[in-house]
């Protein structure tokens, strides 16, 4: 055996579970695997230390050798678990098409197990308008749960009347290759849906009429907005989407876990 890549092993094994602790992981990986990393990485290390009594005792022989193979792992750790980022414009045009879910709460529903949480819950109460600065005056959403209320109305007419003020959070996104056309200052607020890993991750998004005219050429840029949303036709298909009128939007730095994930919704209380 080459000690090298034992002490190796142990190396990344403590690196992954401290990162867990510190919450890196999870911006790489959905939370509900937690449970098995910590088991897993609990595992190796009991399986490490059996192998240096192995060793003491004579029952492994070990060299030391450099290999490439040795290098090739870690420059893969290395990149893997550096600081990561949701470029909203590179992952929607790269593999996307250009083109952004505005409703993905029946996917949600069959593919992450919310759906009896979410059928268990009265539809939420329109709330009285409110000034920009009065956050008691908005619900604060996040933009599945958005779509995910959308689907209990089943009248058009009733989502076509159905209207609240809510505070939200989000990546801007300009399209020019959508379903949804934008009008004069109009731009998209992307959220991305993470059910396994980074691999995986869906764009979901609303419209957003933009009064306050901000500068969203900075596509990377995270905006926490307050305002109405109200729900529009597509008139591409069936479904509506998000469109919101904004009273007031900030420039905020990017939350600490980037990507909504199933885990956020299983003990929602709201």
């Amino acid at each position: 055996m080459n000690i090298l890549y034992l002490f190796q092993i142990i190396l990344i094994d403590i690196w992954v579970l401290f990162n867990l602790k510190s919450g890196m992981v999870n911006k790489l990986i959905s939370a509900k695997f937690n449970d098995i990393i910590v088991v897993t990485g609990f595992l190796l290390l009991i399986c490490s230390l059996v192998i240096f009594y192995l060793i003491i005792k004579g029952r492994i022989k070990i060299i030391f050798k450099f290999d490439p193979g040795f290098f090739i792992v870690a420059f893969l750790i290395i990149a893997l678990f550096s600081d990561k980022k949701v470029k909203s414009s590179n992952i929607i045009i790269n593999k996307y098409k250009g083109s952004v879910n505005f409703n993905m709460a029946d996917y949600i529903k069959k593919n992450t197990g919310i759906e009896k949480n979410y059928n268990s819950k009265e539809m939420p109460q329109s709330l009285q308008t409110g000034t920009a600065g009065d956050t008691l005056s908005y619900q604060r959403k996040d933009l599945i749960q958005v779509y995910n209320e959308l689907t209990k109305l089943k009248n058009p007419e009733d989502i076509e009347n159905y209207s609240y003020n809510i505070e939200t959070i989000g990546q801007i996104y300009l399209s020019t290759n959508n379903n949804i056309e934008l009008y004069e200052k109009e731009f998209m607020l992307v959220r991305f849906f993470m059910v396994c890993c980074v691999a995986d991750m869906t764009p979901i998004a609303i419209v957003v009429e933009n009064k306050a005219n901000i500068d969203f050429t900075d596509d990377e840029q995270w905006l926490q907005i307050r305002g109405r949303i109200s729900f529009v036709k597509n008139k591409n298909n069936s479904g509506y989407y998000g469109f919101l009128e904004d009273e007031n939007i900030e420039k905020i730095p990017e939350p600490e876990i980037l990507y909504l994930n199933p885990i956020s919704y299983l003990n929602e209380s709201q």
